[in-house]
């Protein structure tokens, strides 16, 4: 979009129609402070403002809704027009519709919660009773036991220990 030195449009690329779902005939000649009246929340509005008045660049990611409902993600990026003689004649700005990139984070986010819930479930679920083994088989070891039985149970209580070291290390790495 390009506005003119009165901040009225005076160009807009076809690709607005489709991320915005807004007819460029309606963009045309229409003054910034009256893009609200398009459906452009007025916070938005107000980002590239204060760049707009102090010549500078702007840039932010924010939601803007679509006359069809819906919200997508866009990147406003905006910098002033100059003449040869540095004088303002315009402000540009691009947005870009950066919703399957919005969309692909939080599917990751999602990924990762998922994968830290089903380790932390499955550790418990195979701890759990891999503890129980060790602490039976150590109790039992205690008592008067034939070599026989000791030999049979000192084998199930290292038996148990090595999974469970295993267990250890795979939540760890997790965590990491």
């Amino acid at each position: 979009i390009i506005f003119d030195s009165d901040l009225k449009i005076s160009y807009v690329s076809k690709r607005i129609e489709d991320v915005l779902d807004i007819k460029t005939s309606e963009l045309i000649g229409k003054p910034y402070d009256e893009l609200t009246d398009i459906g452009i929340p007025q916070k938005i509005l107000e980002m590239p403002l204060a760049a707009i008045e102090n010549g500078t660049r702007w840039s932010a990611n924010f939601e803007l809704p679509t006359r069809n409902g819906t919200q997508i993600w866009c990147r406003g990026q905006g910098t002033v027009l100059l003449s040869k003689d540095l004088s303002s004649i315009g402000y540009l700005i691009f947005i870009t519709d950066i919703t399957p990139i919005i969309k692909a984070e939080q599917e990751a986010k999602d990924a990762t919660k998922a994968k830290s819930e089903f380790l932390a479930n499955m550790s418990h679920e195979i701890r759990t009773p891999m503890n129980a083994i060790i602490g039976m088989s150590d109790l039992a070891l205690s008592t008067d036991l034939s070599p026989r039985q000791e030999h049979y149970l000192g084998r199930i209580s290292y038996a148990a220990k090595s999974p469970l070291g295993i267990i250890n290390n795979v939540l760890d790495y997790s965590k990491i």
